[in-house]
């Protein structure tokens, strides 16, 4: 017999031997008590549930082959799911460099599919950008019922899971190689060739495709642009060629090559171009600049600008007699690159003599080789040596100090002497002036003139009263040949001449 205050456990179990999802729902033991009196029935409840399993999400890249900026990129998103026996909804999301991407977000598609029974598949589709150009996506996914099991919803969601990053990398279109070639040399007057190649990198020469084309001053050459010039284009090469080189016409800084790579299946073309400075070669001007002239023993320099476009150049000084100056005895040279295009060469008398004077020229010669083709041109100047005679000192006197007395022969001296003393006296020449008016220098009745090279001398034959006056002479000197090859030279001094009558 048992007593009231002892119970006893009465135990029923339900087994699941393999739970399946449809068999979610609430379930309700019952238990009924008969006392012998009465009935009583006591029931639980008890919610049975399930966690979908957690599915296997992976990204990956679905665009093959060479990938360049702005070709599609697609990338799949794979989840596999565990396979129940209730309906199953797969849900998907996308990430990019800039966090989860929408339906709403422009530049992207997605599109999300049934494969299999186990098997959902995601794609995001956009254009490749610059930006895009090594940034990573990836996806998450999570799986749910479809609908309420047995009214109930009690299975729980596979937790999120997420997958892997595929990192977008492609390749940036590259720009195209630019060459120009000279077919031969551009002389006026002459023939001439223009080439622009244009070439694709190594890197996609095997895939892409390069066309050439000239432009002048933005718009694209035709046989029309420019007269004598006519234009052929032939895929990555086109050729400018000139009749017949004219500098006016000609010589342009605005020819301009354009070359533009594509490859096929890739919407982006990359367009390069370079412009050409189009000079026409001529013999090299040649131009001497020379300081004032100095004094015997002071330096004294000439410089020579040559002016050329290209090529190679040498430039020497010459003597009047069309030789070479070397370096040494007082002569010393100075090159210096001035620009690009010009030299200066310039020639130093360390000490001017008088043996230096003369007429020297500055030469160039200019040598330019393209292919084989060679051009010589020659250009030269020439400027004079001068030196400078220092003033001489002039004095005009009598004779002697006696007084001048009418009816006596009377001669007055012009002299002239040279400090420092010349290596050879020059020619001087005289001039003189009674009252301020000039003397004639020619021999008369009652003139005497007599000129040497450093003297002039008048005789009065005889003195008048009308010979009295303020006499003043002028001496000018030149060189030996009396020409102005030294820079003449010039001064004056002046006599005050009385004559007196004779007493008786």
């Amino acid at each position: 017999m048992t007593s009231a205050i002892d119970s006893v456990v009465y135990t029923l179990t339900l087994n699941f031997s393999s739970l399946q999802a449809s068999q979610v729902g609430e379930y309700i033991c019952g238990a009924s008590l008969n006392d012998g009196t009465n009935t009583s029935n006591v029931t639980s409840s008890y919610s049975v549930d399930v966690q979908v399993p957690t599915p296997v999400v992976i990204s990956s890249l679905n665009t093959t082959g060479r990938i360049f900026e702005s070709n599609e990129i697609q990338l799949l998103c794979t989840v596999t799911i565990t396979l129940l026996d209730v309906d199953q909804t797969v849900n998907v999301s996308w990430f990019g460099p800039n966090g989860l991407i929408t339906m709403n977000d422009a530049k992207y598609s997605i599109s999300t599919g049934i494969i299999n029974s186990t098997t959902n598949e995601s794609s995001l589709t956009f254009t490749a950008s610059l930006s895009d150009n090594r940034t990573d996506y990836y996806c998450t996914a999570s799986v749910g019922p479809a609908s309420t099991v047995n009214r109930f919803e009690l299975i729980i969601p596979s937790d999120t899971v997420t997958s892997t990053s595929t990192t977008i990398m492609f390749q940036i279109v590259p720009l195209p190689i630019i060459s120009f070639n000279d077919v031969g040399i551009p002389v006026t007057g002459d023939s001439f060739q223009l080439v622009c190649t244009g070439t694709a990198p190594a890197n996609v020469s095997s895939i892409a495709t390069v066309s050439v084309q000239w432009l002048l001053n933005g718009t694209v050459f035709t046989n029309d642009t420019l007269e004598g010039v006519t234009v052929t284009n032939s895929g990555s090469m086109a050729t400018l060629s000139f009749s017949s080189l004219i500098a006016s016409t000609h010589e342009r800084d605005d020819y301009t090559c354009e070359a533009t790579l594509s490859i096929s299946d890739v919407p982006t073309t990359k367009t390069a171009s370079i412009m050409y400075n189009f000079l026409t070669l001529t013999n090299p001007f040649v131009f001497i600049y020379s300081s004032q002239p100095v004094f015997a023993n002071q330096s004294y320099s000439l410089n020579c600008t040559v002016t050329i476009v290209a090529g190679d150049l040498n430039i020497a000084w010459l003597d009047g007699n069309g030789n070479e100056l070397t370096e040494g005895n007082g002569i010393s040279f100075n090159s210096v690159a001035l620009s690009d295009t010009e030299r200066g060469y310039d020639l130093t008398f360390n000490s001017l003599n008088y043996s230096d004077i003369g007429v020297y020229t500055c030469k160039a010669s200019l040598r330019v080789d393209r292919g084989g083709v060679l051009f010589n041109g020659n250009g030269s100047a020439n400027t004079t040596v001068s030196i400078r005679i220092p003033i001489p000192q002039v004095s005009i006197s009598p004779g002697d100090n006696s007084p001048f007395i009418r009816g006596t022969v009377r001669t007055v001296s012009c002299s002239v002497v040279f400090t420092p003393p010349l290596p050879t006296n020059p020619n001087v020449s005289f001039t003189v002036f009674k009252d301020g008016a000039q003397v004639s220098f020619e021999n008369s009745s009652k003139l005497i003139a007599v000129q040497t090279k450093t003297t002039g001398a008048l005789t009065f034959q005889p003195l008048n009263f009308s010979d009295a006056g303020n006499y003043t002479c002028t001496a000018t000197a030149r060189d030996n040949a009396n020409n102005p090859l030294i820079i003449p030279s010039s001064a004056s001094d002046e006599y005050i001449a009385t004559v007196q009558g004779i007493s008786t």
